[in-house]
């Protein structure tokens, strides 16, 4: 029964169902398999071969009587048969205590993850917590680490791993042991030559202990091997099973049965050195993953040479109790080896020349700390390869006072030779950098280095090839986000998120996240990420934001967050369940603002959709697209008409389907902009509709152009075509304002009441020397007969509307474009209201939210400013005041010291009125945010002058980032990974210029290897043995 429930549970964990898995161990009722109960352990089977590797240090602790270590079943299971002997004598309770192990791993991840024995054994090593840390895992958890994960991560899927019957364990599994047992548990490694044995040699202590004394009534038990031990010359010491070691009076081992192992491995007939015998080689360090194992079977078949003392003990005999002698480094000694440095608090020895040079060292036991203290074993190491490596380059940084020319010699050569290999590198960098902001594939990175050789240049082909490309385009892009994390870390105090989402060509749905802060007093934006989405909720959005700030390195990030800017889908900014609410939950002061951009974009559609003349303008622009497009004879053919009649003819552009209200704008001044000699686009398109509606066999050619030939020669459209290019040239101008990425709020409301004003202007007053108004002059110069001249077609019908049946008018061009103007104002204010409707109020607002937020922060616009002093000095207090609230538990974790904030508001405010108001906003606040003594003076102001720089008002640069997304990952290249991707969006989006970039940093990271991944030396230089002639 009990391994299908260990199924069940596994598939909980594994699902993340929670609840469900907490409800099961309740449901189980399990928790009785820790206790434990009274047991004459005596009476149970003896392990002579893992007694006899039970550390000599072990015999020195206090309690009564000799360690005599206990059979196991070696089933895979044998650290919970361990556990189950000791708790009540045998082995049923092995399941349960798995199961109770996985539990307290899982759900406790982060206190194993961050154990305190990881501290204590990088302080008495000096080995680092990140190297320790893979020491305890098998290789389920190893595998999730080595994937990218975090610590606790692996801790997880250790737990999960751990609901497995036969299962390996590993030190992780004994850490939770303990707090299962709510006892200590002493983890007993032999007294081998391994670097890691202060880690796995150690006290595991209980995370919750139901002892006063939580070092009381400890459980031991140790890292034994099931079999015979390998005592060749070299042999590494691997152990594979798990014994429990109890403390048994001194007559009591002849009570003890010997195990039937012990005697299958007394008949065996192999040959076995001595245990002793064993511990006299030099073994080097085995890899620790999983270290149980079923006990083999396959013993030796005889023990006629062992030793006397291990005959004694095969025959249940019990030798006298051992002496506890504690071994020290002999004085005399230090003369033959000074290099030695003996430890007396710690009792171990270690070499002055490998702890000076440890990277030439290698993992020798002298750097962390010898125990064995044999004049053989210093001999052993002093002639040692990585000693004498260590001695030869503790020498070489010691300049002599007069080195041999050969030294020079050789010494220029050496430095010659490195600095040709850092140019060479610098120049496949520059190359490959260059094909990445220039947003080619890979393949091309070979065929250009071959023509740079083939012009001269001095380069070998090594790392020459679409993978080497690949990989240096991810260090450049690893050279940039570490300048991301520290600036971020250590710059800056405030920052705002933008995200986006967006589908790419394989399908794979991504979120782009983009950070906003405060750099040298200029906003900066920055690209932390471009993660595909596990999910598409807002706790998987979320989740994914988590990961980008967590893979370059910005920690904390939370605790720095003032906004968070996107578009206006609800899964962003929705009240109660969008990525902002879940935000607001840990953050309470978060602002969320809906992209400017955007909203503008928004502001128009009522606009298109209500006001006919512009829907039909919109039409026959998006159908003449469409003939244009799809046709190149069409095209073709209009491009000779343009020939003929001398006009420059542009390809019609798209209307529908683009955000961006810049593209209308240009698509509007191509078609209605005249030439030099009066012809234009607009007449050349009517000749071809013209032709199209009588010579084309294609019947919805044929009607679509008829339609267009018809609309294009009526004189309201064309006036309205002039007067819809004059307005969206205004609002073009605003929406490519809010772009920009330097944009803060008070410019942007400034920019909006702008473009609101001359729009409403538009109502009595034509733009001057407009495309309307040059157009109205010509109507009224060809005016004959009631017929209007443009561009030599004669159009028909009036300004003034048209007489229908019962002397009914249609509607006139005029109130048509007051129609247009007061729904594109309708728009506008029904958008950015909250924005154009702050005034310089006093009273307190009735409730106080983001939207009051935001209109507070408009304090700091300096044109609003009132000009008279006593004016000024009342300005803005009250707004100071609720700002200082609002983001009190934010800034004052900043270091701002809010009470002096009044203060240096009134002395602010009046340093600007009269010295500053010549200033724009960039290099007013750039000025007081970086200038002494400005930034001295205004220290704890300024905090709420840095918040409104980070405010996230605008994410056209997450549109920029999905816009290169579609670009590199075209169908061409659909297998592009996903952080290959983000790395080529990066470098091509916020890489500087090719001429500018520096490769130098990109060309030290190269170089520089990590020697605990494994990493191997770099050889720029390197040629097969096939390739030299």
């Amino acid at each position: 029964m009990f391994p299908g429930a260990l199924q069940i549970f596994q598939n909980a964990l594994q699902s993340g169902d929670q609840e469900s898995a907490k409800k099961f161990i309740r449901d189980l009722n399990i928790a009785w398999a820790s206790k434990s109960v009274e047991v004459d352990l005596a009476t149970l089977s003896k392990d002579n071969l893992s007694t006899s590797l039970v550390p000599e240090d072990i015999y020195s602790q206090p309690q009564a009587g000799i360690p005599v270590a206990l059979q196991a079943t070696g089933n895979g299971n044998c650290l919970y048969n361990s556990a189950s002997l000791i708790l009540c004598g045998n082995e049923q309770r092995s399941h349960y205590l798995r199961v109770l192990v996985a539990e307290e791993l899982y759900f406790n991840a982060e206190f194993y993850a961050n154990h305190e024995i990881f501290k204590v054994t990088e302080g008495h090593s000096g080995i680092p917590e990140s190297v320790l840390f893979p020491v305890a895992l098998s290789k389920d958890g190893d595998r999730i680490l080595t994937a990218g994960g975090s610590q606790a991560d692996a801790v997880k899927a250790e737990a999960i791993a751990g609901c497995k019957d036969k299962n390996w364990s590993c030190l992780l599994h004994l850490m939770a042991l303990a707090s299962v047992l709510r006892r200590p548990i002493h983890s007993l490694y032999p007294n081998v030559q391994f670097r890691f044995r202060t880690l796995l040699h150690n006290v595991l202590k209980p995370r919750l202990s139901a002892l006063n004394d939580e070092m009381a009534n400890p459980v031991h038990i140790l890292w034994s091997r099931g079999g015979n031990l390998d005592s060749g010359p070299q042999a590494w010491y691997v152990p594979n099973h798990f014994v429990p070691v109890t403390w048994l009076p001194p007559q009591a081992p002849e009570q003890v049965p010997v195990s039937t192992t012990s005697r299958e491995a007394n008949r065996s007939g192999s040959k076995q050195g001595s245990i002793l015998s064993f511990f006299k080689s030099s073994p080097g360090a085995p890899e620790l993953k999983g270290i149980d194992n079923s006990t083999d079977q396959s013993r030796s078949k005889t023990a006629e040479k062992r030793t006397a003392k291990r005959a004694e003990l095969d025959e249940g005999k019990q030798p006298p109790p051992k002496s506890a002698v504690k071994r020290k480094l002999l004085p005399h000694w230090k003369e033959e080896f000074p290099w030695v440095v003996f430890h007396e608090n710690l009792n171990n020895m270690t070499c002055e020349i490998c702890c000076s040079v440890p990277e030439l060292a290698g993992k020798s036991d002298f750097l962390t700390g010898s125990c064995t203290f044999k004049k053989e074993t210093l001999q052993k190491h002093g002639v040692s390869g990585p000693h004498l490596r260590a001695r030869d380059g503790l020498l070489a940084k010691q300049k002599p006072l007069k080195e041999a020319p050969i030294a020079q010699s050789l010494q220029k050569g050496k430095k010659a030779v490195e600095e040709q290999n850092r140019n060479e590198m610098a120049v496949k960098i520059n190359t490959a950098y260059f094909i990445a902001k220039e947003e080619l594939p890979f393949s091309k990175f070979g065929p250009i280095l071959s023509l740079q050789k083939k012009n001269g240049l001095n380069i070998n082909l090594t790392y020459a090839n679409d993978n080497s490309c690949a990989t240096l385009v991810s260090l450049v892009s690893s050279v940039i986000t570490d300048q991301l994390a520290s600036a971020v870390n250590d710059g800056s105090k405030y920052l705002s998120i933008m995200i986006d989402g967006a589908t790419d060509s394989s399908g794979i749905e991504n979120e782009t996240v983009h950070c906003r802060f405060v750099k040298d007093g200029q906003p900066v934006n920055r690209l932390v990420g471009h993660k595909p989405v596990a999910h598409g909720h807002a706790q998987g959005l979320l989740e994914t934001v988590n990961g980008a700030f967590s893979d370059v390195g910005i920690g904390q990030w939370k605790e720095k967050l003032v906004g968070m800017g996107s578009d206006g889908a609800s899964v962003n900014i929705g009240k109660k369940g969008g990525v902002t609410a879940l935000l607001r939950r840990e953050v309470p002061h978060v602002i969320d603002f809906h992209c400017l951009p955007h909203r503008l974009e928004l502001a128009l559609l009522e606009m298109q959709k209500s006001c006919k003349l512009v829907s039909t303008i919109y039409d026959v622009l998006q159908l003449s697209w469409k003939t244009y497009h799809f046709s190149p004879k069409s095209m073709r053919e209009l491009q000779s008409i343009g020939t003929e009649l001398g006009v420059n003819v542009l390809k019609p552009t798209q209307v529908r389907g683009t955000r961006w209200l810049p593209h209308i704008s240009r698509a509007l001044k191509v078609l209605v902009t005249p030439g030099k000699d009066g012809s234009g686009q607009y007449s050349i398109v009517v000749y071809h509709m013209d032709h199209l509606s009588t010579t084309s066999k294609n019947a919805d050619i044929k009607g679509r152009a008829k339609f267009v030939a018809e609309k294009m020669r009526s004189v309201e459209f064309a006036a309205f075509c002039h007067f819809l290019a004059d307005m969206f040239a205004i609002i073009a101008k605003l929406s490519l304002k809010m772009q920009r990425n330097d944009l803060i709020l008070p410019v942007a409301v400034s920019s909006i009441r702008e473009t609101v004003a001359n729009v409403e202007s538009l109502k009595t007053f034509n733009v001057a020397n407009g495309h309307l108004q040059r157009f109205l002059n010509m109507v009224e110069e060809s005016k004959v007969a009631d017929e209007v001249e443009f561009q030599g077609h004669t159009l028909h019908g009036s300004l003034d509307g048209t007489l229908k049946r019962g002397s009914v008018r249609t509607s006139s061009f005029q109130s048509s474009k007051e129609e247009a103007i007061e729904l594109c104002l309708t728009g506008l204010t029904e958008r950015f209201g909250n924005l154009l409707s702050c005034e310089a109020e006093t009273s307190q607002p009735s409730s106080y939210g983001v939207t009051e937020v935001i209109n507070d922060l408009l304090v700091f616009n300096v044109d609003a400013w009132p000009n008279n002093v006593k004016d000024l000095v009342a300005f803005g207090n009250d707004k100071i005041e609720r700002l200082t609230d609002w983001f009190r538990m934010l800034i004052e974790k900043a270091g701002c010291n809010v009470a002096l904030i009044p203060e240096e508001w009134l002395s602010l405010k009046v340093q600007v009125n009269s010295g500053f108001r010549d200033k724009d906003y960039e290099s007013l606040w750039q000025t007081m945010l970086t200038k002494m003594p400005y930034k001295q003076d205004y220290q704890n102001v300024l905090h709420l002058v840095k918040i409104l720089l980070v405010l996230p008002i605008s994410a056209a640069q997450c549109e920029r980032a999905v816009s290169a997304q579609n670009r590199i990952k075209s169908n061409l290249r659909v297998n592009l990974g996903s952080s290959t991707l983000e790395d080529l969006i990066r470098v091509s989006a916020e890489g500087p210029p090719v001429s500018e970039y520096d490769p130098m940093p990109t060309v030290d990271k190269w170089f520089t290897r990590n020697r605990e991944a494994g990493e191997r030396q770099r050889r720029p230089m390197f040629q097969r043995l096939s390739k030299l002639k």
